[in-house]
């Protein structure tokens, strides 16, 4: 009979789940990650607004 290698998957611990932008606070969760990038946006685009 021939060998049957067992084959290797991947398991959740072997896998690199991307938690959190490398760019996020120490505490801060992805809802306010994401909120607080929206309002940079938006603020950056209100001053050049307003400079016109």
């Amino acid at each position: 009979m021939a060998e049957i290698e067992e084959k290797k998957t991947a398991t959740k611990a072997d896998v690199d789940w991307p938690n959190r932008p490398k760019d996020a606070n120490g505490t801060e969760s992805r809802y306010s990650y994401h909120a607080r990038k929206y309002m940079e946006v938006r603020s950056a685009r209100s001053n050049t607004k307003e400079g016109d």
